[in-house]
Formats: C-alpha cells, sequence, structure tokens
C-alpha cells in the first residue's frame, strides 16, 4: 500500500518542541569536543566507522569517541574536498576526491600497491585544462569501487566508472553514454541506482549497462537504507524499495528549497539535514539544520531540530548547512558543517547530537547454525536485534571445518542478509585483517585456516529481524555453518 506522509506545520513542531515539549534528543552534545584540530576548519567529509570519526579536513585525522584526537593515526594524505572516506576489507581506508581515488591503511599510510591516477581531466574547454572531479565512491560486495565524477571519457562515461579492487579501471564496466549522472547508490545486489538532473537516470545493471525496466529519473541525494529501502531527496524526501515502487512520501507543508544535503536512518526513523524555507512562500524564512522523523512520516517530537547559524566576516548572521551525517557506534548523530559554529567556549565544523542510553538488552553473543548445503537448499539462520545499532561478524564456513573432522565442507560458501524479504548484503570470501582479528578474538570466534575460501565480514545493523542466508556456488554441495557474533567492543 502507498503512503502519503503528511506532518504538521514544521515550525509549529519545532517550537513546541524548544518550548518544554519532550525533547530527548537531537541536541548538541558538549562532552563532544573535536577542537584539537584549530578552531577554525573546513570538514569535507564525515564518516563513523567502528569507535572512530573519520574527519576530512587538511588532512584525514581520526577522532576518539569523545572527540579528541588520535596522533597514533598518521594520514598521509595532505589535501582538502575529500568527499569519500569508506572502510576497506582490510580494515583501511577508501579515500575518494577531489580528484583521484587512493587507498589507505590502518595506520592511514597509502597503500602503495593500489593503483594511481585513474582519473584524466577532461578535454580542454577554451584552453583551460577542467578536472577531473571525483564526488562520490561506494564499494561493492566484489571489493569494487563504483565512483562518481566529471572526468576524461572512461569506457565512454565521463560521469560514472568501475574500479578493481586494486585500482585499476574495470573494462568490463560500460554505462551509458547519456546519463550525466548526478547521485548514485551500489545496491545489495550490486546493481547501481543513478540519478540524472535531466531525469535520465535509472538502473544499471551490474556490467553498467541500463536496465530498461526500471524507471528513469533525476534525484541529487540517493541513500540505500538498512532496510533495503532506498531515500531519494531533492526538494522533498520519498521512499522507494529495490525494484523503484514507490513506498511512502514526506509532503511537509514546507519546502527544502535549496535541497536536502543528507539523510540518514536512525533506528527506524528518518533523519534529514538541509536547508529549509518555511511553507512554499519565496518570502519565507529560511533555517539550515537536522530533523527527523518517525516511520509514519510525522515530525518527531522527541527530536530537538536543531540549526545551524555563524557570524560571517561582517559579523552577519548567516546558515552553516550540515553538508554530512554519519551515525556513530552509539547511534548518534554526527554531522559536518560547511562553516564553524560557537559550541561552548571554541568554534567547529563538527557536532555530535545528543541520543538516548540504549534500552537494557538481555545479553546475546552469538547465533548459530551448521548443515547441509546444496543448490536451492541453503542453510538459513534468523537473528534479531534490539534496542540500538549492533556492530556484527557475519561468516560462512566450509573449508574450515575439515579440521573439526567434517569430511564434506562446502568448498565455497556464500552469504546474504535479509531484513523483510530485502536483501541487505552479500559477501563471498574473507581478507586476513587485522579488524577482523579484533572482530574475531573479541567475540570468541574460532580461527579461519589461513588462505580459505570461507567468507566472512563485519557489519553494523540496526534493530530488527534478519535472516542470514548460507548458499552453495554452483553445482556445489557440502557441509556449512552459518555464525552471527554480536562484537563487544571495549
Amino acid at each position: 500500500m502507498q503512503r502519503t506522509f503528511i506532518p504538521a506545520l514544521i515550525f509549529l513542531c519545532i517550537a513546541a518542541a524548544s518550548l518544554g515539549g519532550p525533547v530527548s534528543e537531537g541536541q548538541i552534545d558538549l562532552t563532544f569536543k573535536p577542537n584539537v584540530l584549530g578552531t577554525d576548519w573546513r570538514v569535507s567529509k564525515v564518516a563513523t566507522i567502528g569507535r572512530y570519526v573519520y574527519v576530512a579536513s587538511a588532512t584525514i585525522s581520526r577522532l576518539r569517541s569523545d572527540g579528541t584526537l588520535d596522533t597514533s593515526y598518521q594520514c598521509d594524505l595532505a589535501t582538502s574536498l575529500i568527499n569519500s572516506i569508506l572502510p576497506a576489507a582490510d580494515g583501511g581506508l577508501i579515500i575518494g576526491g577531489p580528484s583521484y581515488v587512493a587507498k589507505l591503511d590502518s595506520e592511514g599510510k597509502i597503500d602503495p600497491r593500489f593503483a594511481k591516477n585513474q582519473f584524466k581531466p577532461l578535454p580542454p574547454f577554451m584552453g583551460e585544462v577542467r578536472g577531473p572531479y571525483i564526488y562520490k565512491c561506494a564499494v561493492d560486495s566484489k571489493g569494487r569501487i563504483v565512483v562518481q565524477g566529471v572526468f576524461g571519457e572512461i569506457n565512454g562515461s565521463q560521469y560514472i566508472a568501475r574500479l578493481l579492487p586494486d585500482g585499476t579501471i574495470d573494462p568490463s564496466f560500460r554505462p551509458p553514454t547519456d546519463i550525466m549522472v548526478s547521485a548514485m547508490e551500489v545496491m545489495p545486489d550490486d546493481r547501481i541506482w543513478v540519478g540524472d538532473l535531466n531525469y535520465n537516470g535509472g538502473r544499471l545493471n551490474e556490467d553498467g549497462t541500463l536496465d530498461p525496466s526500471f524507471p528513469r529519473r533525476g534525484c541529487p541525494v540517493m541513500r540505500v537504507l538498512p532496510d533495503g529501502t532506498v531515500a531519494m531527496a531533492d526538494r522533498s524526501v520519498s521512499l522507494r524499495d529495490q525494484a523503484g515502487k514507490h513506498l511512502a512520501s514526506f509532503n511537509m507543508q514546507f519546502s527544502f528549497d535549496f535541497g536536502v544535503d543528507d539523510v540518514l536512518w536512525d533506528n527506524g526513523k528518518l533523519v534529514v539535514s538541509g536547508l529549509w524555507v518555511e511553507g512554499h512562500s519565496e518570502k519565507g524564512k529560511p533555517h539550515a539544520g537536522i530533523l527527523r522523523f518517525n516511520p509514519d512520516g510525522s515530525l518527531d517530537p522527541t527530536w530537538a531540530a536543531p540549526t545551524f547559524s555563524y557570524l560571517d566576516s561582517q559579523q552577519i548572521p548567516s546558515l552553516s548547512r550540515a553538508r554530512h551525517l554519519a551515525l556513530d557506534a552509539e547511534g548518534r548523530v554526527v554531522a559536518a558543517l560547511n562553516n564553524p559554529i560557537q559550541v561552548g567556549t571554541a568554534q567547529t565544523a563538527l557536532v555530535r547530537l545528543t541520543a538516548n542510553a540504549p534500552t537494557a538488552q538481555p545479553l546475546w553473543h552469538n547465533t548459530s547454525a551448521r548443515g547441509r548445503v546444496a543448490p536451492g537448499e541453503p542453510l538459513v539462520v534468523g537473528f534479531v536485534i534490539g534496542g540500538r545499532n549492533q556492530q556484527l561478524l557475519l561468516r560462512a564456513v566450509g573449508p574450515s571445518l575439515a579440521r573439526f573432522g567434517c569430511e564434506s565442507p562446502l568448498p565455497q560458501p556464500r552469504m546474504a542478509v535479509y531484513r523483510a524479504g530485502a536483501l541487505i548484503l552479500q559477501r563471498s570470501g574473507w581478507i586476513d585483517s587485522q579488524e577482523y582479528r579484533n572482530a574475531a578474538s573479541l567475540s570468541g570466534a574460532f580461527s579461519l585456516e589461513n588462505a580459505s575460501t570461507d567468507t566472512a565480514t563485519i557489519t553494523t545493523l540496526p534493530p530488527g529481524a534478519y535472516t542470514l542466508v548460507v548458499s552453495a556456488p554452483d553445482g556445489a554441495s557440502g557441509v556449512a555453518l552459518g555464525e552471527v557474533y554480536a562484537i563487544d567492543a571495549p
């Protein structure tokens, strides 16, 4: 059933919350003090990975949970305008922007094995060399890196390309030449949603070809949410399923006339940042800040709906926009602002918002099941997360069972996770990284055989009911073990 969300007048809701309403979350967290990088620094990107906050300013910095700088992390990069910070399978980072894609190891050093200078400038225009520009990167289930930007033509496109895990151009990825990609999201099945400002976007198959069954559309902001739906945002926000079917709309009586900046899923509620105007009038008062909506589309009255402003060089109040959002391990929203604001006695362009302490849950560490797997006969493991986001170690073990006396282990198990029938992630293989070793040690998982073809991954999932499915390669069969471990970080 299609739903239409019609919240009440938003500024009345915000005023009610600020005048004694039941506000309990979304206020600026004064215990988070990331002013160690200076009093007037800009942030181009923020990402939360595990217990750390990674910040792109003049370089990539790693902050502890209280905002203090982790001096043991020394990044080799010295550049601004980083647009993507993504976890790599081996515990390092994939960095995108402003004009390149690079890989860092777990200590922040540039990985020399990762290919360099993949992107070339655009053809000169009136004698001027332009680009390349890298706007966004995303990693698919096979470790390939999909890149959105504007650059010299690659496989027929100047707007989207795919790199192999070693950083070289993937010659098998051949996207349409007529789509000016303005937004991009890689889906769990490795197909790619693309937006086009001319409403010429759509869905690309894994090889880059256009899926003719999928509706064409524009949209500058797209995000795959943990429940498998996709948030699409321009001057308003809508939700769609993975087939592109419209599920819900936020038909708000105000408009993001200057656009939505970012969206994320916060334990079943949608968090939206942007610059909005009261009503639909050009004379409406603009506000820049962060809103949160309930699953039924109503504005969440327990959320403080913070707005951000600063004094410019002429001491005139101006708006500061939350360009990028991230959710930390404790379920708190971290926002990167395009201009520093005053927080307490310091100026900062990075803020964290308060969240309620998670409700105590029964102690749970591991769910597992062992059985025979054959084509069309997968092993299924159900599990439920309650209370707050949980970091998990997920494994599909086959070959490593041999040392426990298993005579016919599944040679190359594959793993997929579903929520309410929607594919959330899929994996094949594993990397013996330091991050993996730490997770296995914390969760008490037995070691896998070196260079085995078992499958394992680390991910964070929000509360909900999930299904882990272990399947067989084409024609193979054997015994497999499906495992779900809750990682208890120190």
